[in-house]
């Protein structure tokens, strides 16, 4: 199946990717529960999903800004685009064994975003040559309630245990395609 190429689905693409090739966090959630947006399922989302269905991962666009950090010229465009990161559990405890609990999910979270920072050069992170940067900016903890935004008119699934979402900024620079 052939995939969109633009920036945006190109970067939200190399963030899941990065997140589920960090061991410690990849062996928390299972493949099934690794859902994405840009990779070609119509409706990825799981209404209500069970406990078979969790802990589950998002990684989704949530806006940004255009001359991003003076970065705009005649030839190119700066764009912050912020992606949320989402894990929902269905275990009550935060500290619950084997990966099951909110805090250990966020702990690998943030170890997998910093690992993108440790494993990129200048001019590689994500391997995207128009990424400058890419870093945590916010997080928030929620219990028995989903952290996406309801779909189509219906409302938030019930999630049984904890949420938690963390915003990651990405900074590009895009070169400007010529006038036609």
């Amino acid at each position: 199946m052939l995939y969109s190429t633009d920036p945006f689905s190109l970067v939200e693409r190399k963030i899941m990717a990065a997140l589920v090739s960090y061991p410690p966090l990849g062996a928390l959630v299972r493949p099934d529960n690794r859902i994405s947006f840009t990779d070609g399922e119509v409706e990825p989302i799981k209404e209500n999903p069970s406990n078979a269905d969790l802990p589950e991962l998002l990684v989704y666009a949530i806006g940004g800004e255009f001359n991003a950090q003076g970065s705009t010229s005649s030839s190119s465009v700066g764009i912050v685009q912020r992606y949320a990161i989402g894990v929902h559990t269905n275990d009550q405890r935060t500290n619950a064994p084997a990966g099951q609990g909110i805090n250990e999910l966020k702990w690998r979270v943030f170890q997998a975003c910093e690992a993108i920072h440790n494993t990129s050069k200048p001019g590689e992170v994500l391997g995207l040559p128009f990424v400058r940067i890419c870093r945590l900016t916010s997080f928030s903890d929620q219990f028995g309630t989903d952290t996406f935004p309801p779909m189509n008119g219906l409302p938030s699934r019930i999630i049984d245990g904890w949420s938690f979402v963390v915003t990651l900024e990405v900074v590009m620079v895009i070169k400007r395609e010529p006038t036609l």
